[in-house]
């Protein structure tokens, strides 16, 4: 068993931002307290991702009086984007887990006021114990000023309101001197190379491979000197990540569809887990 592991994107969310049914794929690997290890970038990548889909859902709940209306508007994946509404719809699916293990029973304007809370707490709380309990190291000199999520108290009639929000510095992604991005892929290039043949070898590459190694390809050749297209680098997020594991570092990963190979690529050791089953509803 190792001693120190490094957790990706989706290794952070299940551990600190999902319920404990979905927590035990990953808890199981962790029973020997190892040492846990992430990165900055994919601590940026949680919060403009998954945790923004988090916040967006305790602000909409703040404004609905009906947990039916809210589910309605979870509903509609074109929300934010495509992981929006599973994002939403897993966090609601942890709370009724959460609810169940409870033994409570609550009227729908009861449970809304209940969920509001839940997720606020959970917001709070998740992304407190990540910055104390993992190291994250910054290979590639992304954005050290990830700032915590604040309550910002709104006016409303009838009711107090408290919106979340976390200010990301996204729009600033690709701009020239913003990260150390392009300084990493001209006195590091190897790894990513490496990287980018693994992804252009694949016998069956789907869409979101195929738009990785171009990706990739692009910032492999472009200008330092020059600003690069920010969604270029997102793009490039799983290569990234594997490149940043320290090699004594044990990479935990779900995906393993995306990851296994470019860890391989690298002769980076890889740990794989599967999401868990629940028999419960949203």
């Amino acid at each position: 068993m190792p001693t120190d592991l490094f957790l990706e994107t989706t290794g952070l969310i299940d551990l600190y931002f999902r319920s404990a049914v979905a927590r035990q794929p990953i808890l199981g690997y962790l029973d020997t307290k190892p040492a846990l290890h992430s990165s900055r970038y994919a601590q940026f990548e949680l919060a403009r991702g998954f945790f923004t889909h988090l916040l967006t859902l305790h602000n909409k709940a703040t404004d609905l009086d009906s947990m039916s209306d809210l589910m309605i508007y979870v509903k509609n994946r074109h929300i934010g984007g495509q992981y929006a509404g599973p994002s939403m719809l897993g966090a609601y699916h942890d709370f009724i887990l959460h609810l169940e293990a409870q033994g409570a029973s609550m009227t729908e304007a009861q449970r809304l006021l209940h969920f509001r809370a839940w997720l606020a707490l959970l917001i709070r709380r998740g992304w407190q114990r990540l910055l104390k309990e993992v190291t994250l190291s910054n290979p590639i000199g992304c954005r050290e000023d990830i700032p915590e999520p604040t309550a910002k108290a709104l006016p409303y009639a009838g009711r107090p309101r408290e919106h979340l929000q976390q200010p990301l510095p996204t729009k600033a992604c690709g701009a020239v001197g913003n990260c150390g991005l392009m300084a990493t892929l001209s006195t590091t290039s190897d790894p990513f190379q490496t990287l980018h043949l693994s992804l252009c070898t694949q016998t069956t590459p789907d869409t979101e491979t195929t738009r990785r190694a171009a990706a990739l390809g692009r910032l492999l050749s472009h200008d330092p000197a020059t600003a690069f297209a920010g969604k270029d680098c997102h793009a490039c997020g799983d290569a990234i990540l594997v490149f940043e594991a320290h090699q004594d570092h044990t990479f935990v990963t779900k995906n393993a569809k995306h990851q296994v190979p470019l860890c391989q690529s690298l002769g980076k050791p890889v740990h794989t887990y599967k999401e868990a089953k629940s028999t419960s509803l949203p």
